[in-house]
């Protein structure tokens, strides 16, 4: 009998995700333009460095009876650590499911990740109405991409790409194709990337990158200038830790 029940979910399960397959919409992309432009506009300039708060949105605590990562990790744990290293807002993004701790909390940011698939094609969700369950677990082109970003962007503020380089979740050539919420959700997986630090250098970077965006009187970073902060970053000898 259980071994009938076994089968029966995974044969809906299998014709669920056919459903899924077959229902993707195809999109027409338009062909990737070339940046046009000498320099690049500060939305930071006005900004009060006294207003900043450091933040982190990529962690895991224990969910799902321990079967994703975070298993060793409680919501205890991780605000403890995280409050330590002098994060003003702590965001737990634990996987298909929003962590509702510290609620109660200002600072509290409804957070989860998005994805199950074998290529690790996950997404960091803040201020999230709902978990979307929808996904494309086997394999993902431009148009399965496309419209899992498509139906985030109707439940959730912010998307922010998680670890694009992990199985290829994300190729370089298709960032190109990507529309509507791109920019934003690459603006936030920087961010993302950086809270993820944690260590002794990590605060030395933040006050590094809040230098070079609030340059007094300069209301444009010229595309040199940003280049050379991008050769800056790269040079710097970073230990990056996760919590496990």
């Amino acid at each position: 009998m259980i071994a009938y029940l076994v089968l029966f979910f995974i044969g809906l399960i299998l014709l669920i995700t056919l459903w899924y397959y077959t229902s993707c919409p195809v999109y027409t992309f338009s062909p990737p333009n070339p940046f046009k432009g000498d320099s690049l506009y500060n939305p930071y300039m006005n900004i009060s460095e006294k207003k900043w708060w450091k933040g982190n949105f990529q962690v895991q605590s224990r969910a799902w009876g321990g079967i994703t990562s975070g298993r060793g990790n409680s919501n205890e744990k991780i605000e403890k650590i995280y409050s330590s290293l002098g994060y003003d807002i702590i965001a737990t993004s634990d996987y298909q499911r929003i962590n509702r701790f510290g609620i109660r909390k200002p600072s509290y940011i409804p957070t989860y990740e998005h994805g199950y698939g074998i290529h690790k094609t996950h997404q960091i969700c803040l201020g999230s109405q709902k978990v979307l369950w929808r996904d494309y677990p086997f394999y993902q082109g431009l148009n399965h991409k496309q419209h899992i970003l498509n139906c985030l962007g109707i439940q959730n503020e912010i998307i922010a790409i998680a670890h694009p380089d992990l199985r290829d979740g994300y190729l370089k050539e298709e960032m190109k194709y990507l529309s509507e919420r791109t920019q934003e959700i690459l603006k936030a997986a920087v961010v993302t990337d950086l809270t993820e630090l944690i260590g002794a250098h990590a605060s030395d970077i933040f006050r590094w990158l809040r230098s070079r965006l609030l340059k007094s009187g300069n209301q444009d970073i010229t595309f040199e200038e940003m280049q050379k902060a991008a050769e800056e970053v790269a040079s710097l000898d970073v230990m990056v830790t996760y919590l496990t």
